[in-house]
């Protein structure tokens, strides 16, 4: 029965939308709407976990420079390309004043 709830807990805490602006960057959740300019984010990285029977889950982490991490994972269009996109956003934004 824990786990049954804890199950349907965890999705409210998850980021459930992004929005990406120029030098803004809006991170979505149940709670909580964070948003972080380009100066703010320290690193943003793909990382892999390899579950119990070999299956490799990838997710995206936003790290800001103070605060918690964002892990974004389970988006249509694939993690690969939400983290080619951010990057982009990132390092074009980043070096601006």
């Amino acid at each position: 029965a824990a786990f049954c709830i804890l199950v349907m807990i965890v999705p409210f805490f998850q980021v459930s939308a992004i929005k990406v602006e120029p030098n803004k960057l809006t991170l979505e959740t149940f709670f909580e709407e964070k948003e972080l300019s380009a100066h703010q984010i320290k690193e943003i990285k793909m990382q892999s976990v390899r579950g119990r029977y070999g299956r490799v889950t990838n997710f995206v982490n936003i790290i800001p420079v103070e605060g918690k991490k964002y892990p974004l994972g389970g988006f249509s269009d694939g993690e690969e390309i939400l983290y080619g996109f951010l990057t982009n956003w990132w390092n074009t934004y980043q070096s601006r004043e």
